[in-house]
């Protein structure tokens, strides 16, 4: 059992973390996913919504019930917040690299492959504010996916024994036709 000390000292910790109070930094707060696009729900977009049915149509194969269907959508969902993160850390880059090849006036040219023994290119530092902003949603994205893998498994599981369970009173009502 928790000691009530033990039960304070959360509830001041609890306290120190609650995000930014103050109007200007909520407004900072709130504009880093909108930078990304990033706090945009994904299925906003009519494209990426056909996408999605596709991918969960294929994620949850033939035969799947309703439910199976509904949580493929989910998974389908997260994979393409996934590759719509990725898609912004390469943007983040790309163009930190741009911005200080510009600056030390060499040319804008796609991005030359960096020599093994060489430090890195202030544009990547640049970025490295950014990239730590994406971080935060691509974490996010990775444990909602885990969460909904492991649900769409045991929903799999759930139709499959359902299914094993109504061939077995089948087969049961068979014998004892005969």
């Amino acid at each position: 059992m928790t000691s009530q000390r033990k039960i304070e000292a959360n509830r001041r910790n609890g306290c120190k973390s609650r995000g930014p109070t103050s109007t200007k930094g909520k407004r900072r707060a709130s504009g880093n996913a909108r930078k990304y696009g990033l706090s945009v729900p994904i299925l906003v977009d009519r494209q990426a919504q056909g996408k999605a049915l596709n991918l969960a149509y294929a994620i949850a194969g033939k035969g799947a019930n309703n439910d199976v269907l509904a949580q493929a959508l989910v998974v389908a969902e997260i994979e393409l917040e996934l590759e719509r993160i990725r898609q912004a850390r390469g943007t983040a880059i790309e163009t930190a690299m741009k911005q200080t090849r510009a600056a030390n006036g060499e040319p804008t040219s796609p991005a030359r492959p960096l020599p093994a023994d060489q430090k890195l290119p202030d544009g990547f530092i640049k970025a490295l504010p950014a990239l730590q902003r994406i971080e935060r949603y691509e974490r996010r994205a990775y444990s909602r996916r885990k969460n909904a893998v492991a649900r769409l498994h045991d929903l799999r599981l759930l139709q499959h024994l359902k299914s094993i369970d109504a061939t077995e009173q089948h087969n049961q009502r068979g014998a004892l036709n005969v």
